[in-house]
């Protein structure tokens, strides 16, 4: 691909981003919600900030590709896309408040419908559900539509998988920042511009829009965006998934959840590391998904991968822990095991002294 056709970049306004009938995807192999308090409340702050100063604040940059006809993957940016729209939700919210309440019922029931139709998609009127402008992941998407667009609360939160409860937590966060902060108003048009003037038009993204896979990945890769960080183990999820044929991308998924599930999510970035070096040459961590992305270049390459992964997961997971069951009854592996874990920890364990 030429230089030139790698990628098309713009300075937009959330208006901008959602409007002239665009929709949008978060690929199914994307990570689940993830944003927590700490990142709700810094972009409520910049929220009040922007209203306090009448100024624009820059929410980093958005990575796009262009499927066609007004349709979009959202490569990196779904955190920020996702938390924008349950504050659409919680403003909209707060004028369905107004409106049990009585308040200018004919004239908020129309902001709504406008704010509904701008922000968040059109209303099927056979089945009355919304055809969403933002379709989450395959984890997210059933409770988002289901229960987060038609303000329909869930029947067991306790039952919810993490992201969740995530979503709904932060949908309930800022349905409070909004109702505290609107508390002394009745007046649906101000509840209205809060949204329509100053969150759409004020916060503002770096737009990239490419054209293909690999050039979506090669900017993923090197941008460092606002909010949860990006590290080796979602860049290499995303890639492996994104190259897999759909016949294999079932079975990909579970393996990738068999060796996560063992090693767990946080040492996985250094298993994979300690396992590339082991039958690579060595490598720094920074660029290690490079170098996967340079090797695993199909689908028979990621079975490969991971089917070696998988293999080698028990094992490196067992040789911190003298007592895995992996060892079974080899007593003097057992032994040995807790010799390098107090050569490296500098603590013998006093249990394996009769070895």
């Amino acid at each position: 691909m030429a230089v030139n056709n790698l990628l098309d970049t713009s300075t937009v306004s959330l208006s901008d981003v959602i409007g002239n009938g665009k929709t949008y995807t978060v690929p199914p192999y994307q990570r689940d919600y993830s944003w927590k308090r700490d990142q709700w409340e810094d972009l409520w702050n910049d929220i009040l900030i922007i209203e306090s100063s009448n100024s624009v604040h820059y929410m980093g940059s958005i990575v796009l590709q262009n499927m066609g006809d007004k349709h979009f993957h959202v490569i990196d940016g779904q955190q920020r896309f996702s938390t924008l729209t349950l504050i659409v939700l919680a403003i909209i919210n707060q004028l369905n408040s107004l409106i049990a309440n009585g308040v200018d019922t004919e004239n908020n029931k129309e902001r709504i419908e406008l704010l509904q139709k701008k922000f968040i998609g059109d209303k099927d009127p056979g089945s009355l559900t919304y055809s969403s402008k933002l379709k989450l992941n395959e984890n997210n998407n059933s409770f988002f539509q289901s229960n987060l667009l038609v303000f329909r609360e869930p029947t067991n939160i306790n039952t919810l998988q993490d992201s969740d409860k995530l979503i709904y937590q932060a949908y309930n966060f800022f349905s409070e920042r909004i109702s505290e902060h609107f508390n002394s108003t009745t007046d649906g048009e101000q509840v209205t511009n809060f949204l329509n003037k100053l969150v759409a038009e004020k916060l503002m993204f770096i737009q990239i829009i490419v054209e293909d896979e690999l050039s979506a990945y090669t900017v993923f890769e090197t941008l460092n965006s606002r909010g949860v960080g990006l590290t080796v183990t979602d860049l290499l999820k995303n890639y492996l998934f994104s190259i897999s044929t759909q016949v294999d991308l079932p079975h990909v998924k579970n393996k990738w959840k068999r060796i996560v599930d063992v090693i767990g999510l946080d040492n996985f970035p250094v298993f994979l590391r300690h396992y590339w070096i082991s039958i690579n040459r060595l490598i720094r961590q920074d660029y290690l998904f490079r170098a996967i992305k340079e090797t695993i270049t199909s689908s028979p390459d990621v079975i490969g991968l991971l089917d070696s992964l998988e293999e080698n997961a028990q094992l490196y997971n067992a040789l911190s822990n003298y007592a895995d069951t992996f060892w079974g009854g080899h007593r003097e592996i057992k032994k040995r095991i807790n010799e390098l874990s107090w050569t490296y920890n500098k603590k013998p364990d006093k249990k394996l002294s009769a070895y």
